[in-house]
């Protein structure tokens, strides 16, 4: 099997796809294609697969490429990991809207940061799905980039592509109840309705009991879970759903919440993410590789 990850060299998502590739069992012997339109972190993708295929002692092997085509050429499955335009557009698609009074906490999704985002993806995932319907035409298309349903749809709309997009918002709201309450996931039950970001849990299921009220009860506690949650649980008090992305996502779909009466969201405990942050965010990602590579931390395979 060959999996093509488009935007290999991403310091935030290679190392997470490269464990979870290595830790399932029907993947040991699977070739990945690291492939990136910058060649500079290839090597040190290669090298963290590399010691993490021999620490799990796995056949699986790599390569790495900045030719898209000879990259897709015969894969099963591509991932695509990119943002056209980088921090130096989101950086804009943030500033402009500010200055006309629109602030966004992500700014990727909906709204003006979301627009500006998918003008500039949708034309290159929509080539790198043509590229594929020439080179590997069964192979499916799994989208991490956001906005993640325009895109999805974009591809599943324009090209003949089998095409999912992957979003872990639900899975990590399932998590957060399950460690607030003390119980595992699977006591966790939910039916969804909607899109990435903003999932809709209609119905939600605790150890087999409604799971609704219990949540309403952890939003009367105050503690911590109410907090980080506090303006789904505001919703899921009016409207009895809740939805299922976090607050900051939920937010720049009912921009009511982002007004000076609520200091700009954070009365309800949302922060507007700024490009210095993110920029932060992404040292630490290099930082950690570096330090895994040079065996300075364990790597964080489960």
């Amino acid at each position: 099997m060959k999996i093509t990850i488009v935007g290999g060299g991403s310091y935030q998502w290679s190392p997470t796809l490269i464990g979870d590739i290595l830790t399932t069992p029907s993947l040991a012997d699977v070739h990945v294609v690291l492939e990136d339109v910058d060649p500079a972190p290839l090597p040190k993708m290669q090298a963290y697969f590399e010691m993490a295929a021999a620490k799990l002692g796995v056949g699986a092997t790599v390569e790495t490429s900045t030719d898209q085509r000879a990259a897709l050429d015969g894969a099963d499955f591509v991932v695509v990991t990119i943002s056209t335009g980088g921090f130096r557009s989101m950086a804009l698609d943030l500033s402009i809207p500010e200055k006309h009074g629109i602030r966004q906490p992500v700014g990727d999704t909906v709204g003006p940061g979301g627009i500006n985002r998918a003008l500039r993806n949708i034309p290159v995932l929509v080539g790198i799905a043509r590229d594929m319907e020439q080179l590997c035409p069964d192979a499916w298309l799994l989208n991490i980039t956001n906005p993640m349903t325009c895109l999805t749809r974009s591809i599943a709309r324009e090209t003949s592509i089998k095409v999912v997009g992957l979003c872990h918002e639900v899975w990590h709201f399932q998590l957060m109840i399950a460690l607030a309450l003390g119980l595992p996931m699977d006591q966790i039950e939910m039916v969804i309705g909607g899109v990435n970001h903003l999932p809709i849990v209609t119905e939600l299921t605790i150890a087999g009991e409604p799971g609704f009220p219990k949540l309403l009860e952890l939003a009367e506690e105050g503690g911590a879970f109410a907090k980080e949650h506090a303006l789904k649980l505001g919703m899921l008090e009016r409207f009895g759903a809740v939805p299922g992305a976090g607050d900051r996502h939920v937010a720049e779909f009912f921009p009511g919440f982002l007004t000076a009466e609520s200091s700009w969201g954070s009365d309800w405990g949302v922060h507007l993410t700024t490009i210095a942050e993110r920029e932060r965010d992404q040292a630490n990602f290099v930082e950690n590789v570096d330090l895994l590579l040079a065996e300075k931390r364990e790597l964080p395979l489960w």
